[in-house]
């Protein structure tokens, strides 16, 4: 069962996006306005908390890591004509080269892992 939330290690971040990517983002909002989702606290007992998510399934619920690296990650590396092979390859990728991505650029400070 899916629940709500804080990231790794409890706390909140800022993701600094390019004025091209913000622009972007304003536009698909636009198209497709936040859903509100409620699930449980941290654990499936939890008490519900309610959200909005920008990105959600074509059902209105929140996107799992294992069907978008099903059906959206192996699907474009199949038509990238690329190889998957571990864990690596998918929506835990995405998070750790924008990450990497970031660092190099000067963008965030590395601070401790």
């Amino acid at each position: 069962m899916q629940v709500i939330a804080q990231p790794k290690g409890g706390k909140e971040r800022d993701v600094p996006l390019p004025d091209s990517v913000l622009r972007e983002l304003g536009a698909y909002v636009e198209e497709f306005p936040p859903v509100e989702v409620t699930l449980p606290w941290k654990e499936a007992d939890g008490e519900p908390e309610t959200i909005s998510l920008i990105l959600v399934s074509q059902y209105g619920k929140p996107v799992r890591r294992d069907g978008f690296n099903q059906y959206v990650w192996t699907t474009a590396l199949e038509h990238a004509k690329a190889e998957r092979t571990l864990r690596q390859d998918g929506m835990h990728a995405l998070r750790h080269f924008y990450a990497s991505v970031l660092l190099d650029a000067g963008e965030v400070d590395q601070g401790p892992c």
